[in-house]
């Protein structure tokens, strides 16, 4: 590869390229059966680690923030896990790599202390995870580079065959990061209300579901008063836009938590280990940011020290309260709500 310390590989012969190629090709169809992409990722990690006698098979995606997220991580019995603490790493750690990558070109090294010299910032990565030998390729979602995967301390009497086997399967790997993020997309999609962006109804029904027995529990349920008259008066766009003026107050003040529009006009935020007094000091901001966008919210709010799971039963009791509270705003306002 034209650099000091990269370990030049010649392809194995005819016979043996049959032979790995029979083993790849049991490990993919291993790993297809498999509906969820993410679970075919974990078989075929574990199948190479298996099959090439690696201590740790893994693979890395670049992030939204230019850095390196180690996603995926299969490791031999005894092997310590390094996932964790292999999460954004910075873009000049793997900088030099991908400029391989780039070309279609690999890193391998059966001793990396020869890449002490021309790459000491990945050459101390390696070395405080006890690695002494590595084969690392590209990953692609078309021709574009979207990350790396490898191996650590592959024997290096099979250092030929190890690189052949990964090549052969990083198209299927690739393949299968596409198939999940489209199937995350999708699944984005199906929970999320297209105007504002907060969860639908099937985003509640993954809270109701999901949600762990926290110690305590906040929920508070928003009617966007008005929102039938701005309609009917100026139009759905004008509507539209007051909804979305309200999911904005709303995010403003409980952005961390579960925001979901329940309705035309409904909104709710769900807190899970939340305390009393941070909920009524999220409520004033969410009445303060109401006011500052032209909104009007009657708003039902509860916390609870104790939750229990019961969840649907801690939401009908803020729609209760909320309902009361619309009910004084038309009061006072001399609205009749029939007109």
């Amino acid at each position: 590869m034209g650099k000091k310390g990269l370990l030049k590989i010649i392809l194995p012969n005819s016979n043996k390229k049959i032979k790995i190629e029979a083993r790849v090709n049991s490990g993919i169809k291993r790993a297809a059966c498999e509906p969820d992409p993410e679970k075919s990722i974990e078989i075929i990690l574990e199948f190479l680690g298996n099959e090439l006698d690696g201590e740790r098979t893994y693979i890395f995606e670049k992030n939204s923030r230019g850095g390196d997220d180690n996603t995926y991580e299969w490791t031999a019995v005894g092997i310590t896990s390094e996932k964790e603490n292999l999460q954004n790493l910075p873009p000049q750690v793997c900088e030099n790599w991908y400029n391989y990558f780039g070309e279609d070109k690999n890193i391998i090294f059966d001793d990396i202390e020869k890449m002490l010299p021309d790459y000491p910032l990945q050459y101390q990565k390696l070395k405080s995870q006890d690695i002494h030998s590595i084969i690392v390729v590209p990953l692609y979602n078309d021709d574009s580079v979207i990350g790396f995967y490898g191996i650590d301390n592959p024997p290096k009497r099979n250092m030929k065959r190890t690189l052949k086997m990964l090549r052969a399967v990083g198209d299927f790997i690739g393949s299968m990061i596409k198939q999940r993020d489209m199937m995350n997309k999708l699944c984005e999609i199906s929970r999320c209300d297209h105007l504002t962006g907060l969860g639908n109804r099937y985003a509640l029904d993954d809270l109701v579901s999901n949600i762990g027995s926290e110690r305590s529990m906040g929920v508070v349920y928003c009617d966007i008063t008005g929102l039938k008259r701005t309609n009917d008066t100026m139009g759905h766009k004008a509507g539209d836009e007051l909804i979305c003026r309200a999911s904005e107050s709303l995010k403003s003040a409980f952005g961390e938590y579960g925001l979901i529009r329940l309705g035309g006009d409904e909104l709710l935020a769900v807190c899970a280990d939340i305390d009393e007094d941070t909920l009524k000091k999220r409520i004033d901001l969410l009445r303060k940011n109401s006011v500052e966008n032209s909104v009007n919210l009657a708003i039902g709010a509860v916390w609870n020290n104790n939750y229990r799971n019961d969840l649907q039963g801690l939401i009908d009791e803020a729609e209760t309260l909320m309902y009361k509270e619309k009910d004084n705003y038309y009061r006072k306002a001399g609205i009749d709500r029939r007109r």
